[in-house]
């Protein structure tokens, strides 16, 4: 239902840890429900989920990544993701650029998309 959230020349931008980044662009895709768009994900390197840690104990460790595991996560990516919806545009499907590493950390690159 993304479409009621975002109309023609909106634009959408998302700083994220994604779940299974190589799934994101099916996921917009859907979300789109074949409005013209333009929808590009960056992703950084992917992180097995077991290996994600964003807690301060080793309880909550395991109830997290237990949760993941519960859900489906495999993996965990840096990602940004762009979304415009345009009458103009031919594009219907969302692309994966990546894996790029250090991509929170590329300040050239982040800079780049900036503009």
């Amino acid at each position: 239902d993304c479409p009621r959230w975002l109309r023609d020349g909106g634009r959408l931008a998302a700083v994220t840890y994604a779940p299974n980044v190589d799934e994101m662009p099916e996921r917009i895709d859907g979300w789109l429900a074949g409005e013209p768009c333009e929808a590009t994900v960056f992703s950084g390197n992917l992180l097995p989920a077991e290996e994600f840690s964003p807690v301060a104990s080793k309880v909550e460790l395991k109830c997290y990544q237990d949760a993941l595991r519960e859900v489906g996560v495999r993996t965990l990516s840096e990602a940004i993701t762009f979304v415009q919806l345009s009458g103009q545009s031919s594009a219907r499907k969302a692309k994966l650029v990546g894996p790029r590493p250090g991509l929170f950390d590329d300040k050239p690159f982040l800079e780049s998309l900036a503009r």
